[in-house]
C-alpha cells in the first residue's frame, strides 16, 4: 500500500530500498516455515510474491527522482537470496521466480538497443 499510494506518487522508493535490504538478510539464515503465521499465509512465499508482483515487475513503469534509486532496485540481491538451502519453498515458486527475471532482463536488454 505504501508503495503504490506513498512511494509511487513521490518517486521516492527509499522504503521499498529497505524492504530489499530486509529481505537480503532474512535471507542470509534458514528461514521458519511458519514465518507470519496467525497474520498471514505462512513461510517466504508471500515475501517473494510481493518481491516479484509489487516491486520488479513495476520497477521500470514507476518515476524515481533519483535514478540511482531504479538502478539499486533493478540489480537488487534480494531475490537471488532464497534458495532451497535456506527455505524450502515449492518448485512452482522458483519456476515464476525465473520466467519473471528473464523477463525483466529482456526487458533491460531492450532499454540498451
Amino acid at each position: 500500500m505504501e508503495l503504490e499510494e506513498v512511494e509511487a506518487r513521490n518517486e521516492d522508493f527509499s522504503m521499498t530500498l529497505g524492504f530489499l535490504e530486509l529481505m537480503k538478510v532474512m535471507t542470509e539464515t534458514p528461514i521458519p516455515a511458519a514465518l507470519g503465521a496467525g497474520y498471514r499465509a505462512p513461510g517466504f512465499e508471500p515475501y517473494l510474491n510481493y518481491l516479484r508482483d509489487s516491486i520488479f515487475l513495476k520497477f521500470n513503469t514507476r518515476a524515481y527522482k533519483d535514478p540511482a534509486q531504479r538502478v539499486i532496485i533493478r540489480f537488487s540481491e534480494a531475490p537471488k537470496k532464497p534458495s532451497i538451502q535456506y527455505i524450502s519453498l515449492p518448485l512452482f515458486v522458483f519456476s515464476i521466480l525465473k520466467s519473471t527475471f528473464v523477463s525483466m532482463l529482456y526487458h533491460i536488454n531492450q532499454e540498451k538497443v
